[in-house]
């Protein structure tokens, strides 16, 4: 009888490989989601040995991997269709089958008594084992990740390959040698790559994803300007794209401008234009803090509240509230500039004192975030946005 890795989703198990695992589900995970290969368990449900993470980390890398809710419900579909003709009793539709999975995943182990529940199981492994033949192995994954409960626990169990007489060795770094063979063969599993207009950006919007996203840290990387001079601005994040478009860079890639006048403006042909589908272009999102933002009036002087999304935009407007708030209270106020002709409308932003202060601020706050020492009510919203902005800019 075979000894199988299993992917366990909540206290259901799937997909069983046999003295072996899936090298593309392994990927998913990382190294410090390894569960230590003990001795004895806590319960049939237990991962002695294998991997676990939250069906949420593992929904957003696969998104940053471009396995997408309309990729995988295609391949569902032609699968349930090519599963309907090999299996001589009928197979529920889409709608029916992934409403029967939600309330199976929804379940937990004290309903195991259930007669009809455990049936159900049964029924809907068959389909889930014959659908594996039809469909990608990580699509499949994510059909169970979708149907089941935001914070389920999910994992490749490996307790059954952890005996002498199998080749394969769980206490070996499975998650990482899987990744690593994943990027060596094609583009598509390469990393989401980000262009910012800058260093600056680039540096600060990795800290951030950090904090917001430290699940996504090697499944999204931001263009390193530190390893060659370049120039820092939208002009030349424009250059950059048109090189990577004209190179035929494989890679999916995402261009990030500020959400400002001199943004959109320096985007307007760039995005006017249909891109390669390894390739988008955007701007960081509207920000409900910036919708009613106190700014200068350029002819009076005084301070009015102005929707500043599309006009001043600049990455030091998603630091935070908190970053923004000076010493007495108040936000640090946009400055209007020169009139964007071409737009209609003035460009705005921090005083360069001010901007400087909420960079060095908002180091300081990822860096107390980081080292576990954040007073729990950081505004993070932003950073966020922006995030979720390029982890879905391919949906």
């Amino acid at each position: 009888m075979a000894d199988y890795s299993w992917v366990m989703v909540g206290e259901h198990r799937f997909l069983p490989a046999g003295y072996g695992y899936f090298p593309d589900v392994a990927a998913l995970f990382a190294e410090s989601e390894r569960q230590p290969c003990l001795d004895g368990t806590d319960g049939e449900s237990a991962i002695r040995c294998g991997y676990l993470a939250s069906a949420h980390v593992l929904l957003e890398r696969l998104h940053a991997l471009g396995i997408t809710p309309d990729r995988v419900r295609a391949d569902l579909d032609t699968a349930l269709g090519a599963l309907a003709e090999q299996l001589p009793h009928p197979i529920p539709s889409r709608a029916a089958f992934l409403d029967e999975l939600r309330a199976l995943l929804a379940s937990d182990g004290a309903s195991w008594d259930d007669k009809e529940l455990f049936d159900r199981y049964l029924d809907l492994s068959t389909i889930i084992d014959g659908l594996r033949g039809h469909m990608e192995i990580r699509n499949l994954v994510r059909v169970l990740l979708e149907c089941s409960p935001t914070q389920a626990l999910v994992g490749l169990d490996l307790s059954e390959l952890d005996r002498e007489g199998i080749s394969v060795d769980p206490h070996q770094p499975l998650a990482s040698q899987a990744r690593s063979e994943q990027l060596a063969e094609v583009a598509q599993n390469a990393s989401l790559l980000v262009l910012t207009e800058g260093s600056s950006d680039a540096d600060l919007l990795e800290l951030g994803m950090r904090v917001t996203h430290p699940h996504l840290v090697g499944f999204v990387n931001f263009m390193n300007f530190r390893l060659a001079p370049a120039e820092r601005n939208v002009a030349a994040l424009v250059k950059t794209v048109n090189a990577f478009i004209v190179a035929g860079v494989a890679n999916r890639f995402v261009a990030i401008a500020d959400n400002d006048t001199a943004g959109h403006d320096g985007l307007a042909k760039l995005t006017a234009r249909q891109h390669p589908p390894s390739c988008r272009v955007l701007h960081y999102p509207p920000l409900g803090l910036l919708a009613a933002y106190p700014a200068v009036d350029a002819d009076t002087g005084l301070l009015t509240r102005t929707d500043v999304n599309g006009a001043a935009g600049a990455l030091e407007m998603y630091f935070g509230r908190d970053v923004l708030t000076r010493g007495d209270g108040t936000l640090m106020p946009v400055h209007w500039g020169g009139l964007v002709s071409q737009l209609g409308r003035r460009q705005g932003a921090l005083s360069p004192a001010d901007k400087k202060a909420a960079q060095k601020q908002f180091r300081r706050k990822a860096a107390a975030a980081q080292a576990g020492n954040s007073a729990g009510d950081e505004d993070w919203e932003g950073i966020r946005a922006i995030i979720d902005a390029i982890v879905h800019a391919f949906d």
